[in-house]
């Protein structure tokens, strides 16, 4: 069965299967941050040839450049909040 199609979908099953992924997307976004926090702090993208976790993020993991942006800084702020 073919995940993206929909159509069958009764209009509560809809309903709940969104609300369902949602809470997975936050889920992976928030285990997306603590990955970008530690690849950052150890400082493993110089290993993989970047010179930065910006660079490393665009260039390895092929996110828009404001993605990357907005997701390290997001990351690092969570970090010195989590420090306090």
């Amino acid at each position: 069965m073919d995940p993206f199609e929909v159509s069958h979908l009764s209009d509560d099953s809809l309903l709940l299967d969104g609300k369902r992924l949602v809470g997975h997307g936050f889920k992976t976004d928030a285990m997306l941050l603590t990955r970008i926090t530690e690849i950052d702090h150890r400082r493993l993208y110089r290993r993989e040839g970047y010179a930065s976790m910006y660079s490393f993020m665009i260039g390895e993991w092929h996110i828009s450049e404001d993605a990357a942006y907005k997701r390290i800084n997001v990351a690092r702020v969570a970090q010195r909040l989590a420090l306090e």
